[in-house]
């Protein structure tokens, strides 16, 4: 005995590669980033469609899903949120300055509902969407400047980052918490 498990081969759009991907909140629908600033959108009936959600050049590197809002993290400290999943909605483009420097970028992204997410990227910065905005600046998880690629939380205001170097940390509301660190190790993602 034991499982058979059925995977669906079909053709990526456009010859792309996909940096990240989240499922949708139908079956079979799914969303995925490219390195042009592309987010792809594959419906539950199988076919593949492309927005520009981030600016063309830029790499989409994390993108998440909640209550079908959409969630798109990348290069240069550039973030987008789509409010719902339906064919023509706008995407709203934010970029992080300050303490997010123009060679940074966001690895990961979760989202706990259409209001509020968290992403995490290089030089351990940490931002938050609240209310239905991206926060004004980024804090630093690390003061090594430890990259961080995952973030994964039960609420927004308990969350668990994983990096570069074995980095774990929690981050309940402001505080934040170095749990663990040792070279050589990268932990490129964290789920609860």
């Amino acid at each position: 005995g034991g499982d058979i498990i059925f995977i669906e081969a079909t053709a990526m759009p456009g010859g792309k590669g996909f940096w990240c991907a989240a499922a949708g909140i139908m079956v079979g629908e799914l969303w995925a980033g490219d390195d042009n600033g592309q987010v792809w959108h594959r419906s539950a009936a199988g076919t593949w469609t492309s927005e520009l959600a981030l600016p063309a050049g830029i790499g989409v590197y994390g993108i998440a899903q909640a209550e079908g809002a959409i969630f798109a993290v990348g290069d240069a400290g550039n973030v987008a949120y789509r409010p719902n999943s339906s064919t023509g909605t706008p995407w709203s483009r934010s970029q992080f300055t300050g303490t997010v420097l123009p060679t940074d970028w966001f690895n990961g992204v979760w989202a706990f509902d259409r209001n509020n997410a968290v992403t995490v990227g290089t030089n351990g910065i940490f931002a938050r969407f609240t209310n239905g905005a991206w926060g004004n600046a980024a804090t630093k998880l690390d003061t090594n400047n430890t990259e961080a690629f995952g973030v994964w939380g039960q609420t927004p205001s308990r969350v668990w980052v994983v990096g570069r170097n074995g980095l774990i940390v929690r981050v309940d509301d402001q505080k934040i918490y170095k749990l663990y660190a040792q070279m050589g190790i990268d932990f490129q993602s964290i789920y609860g």
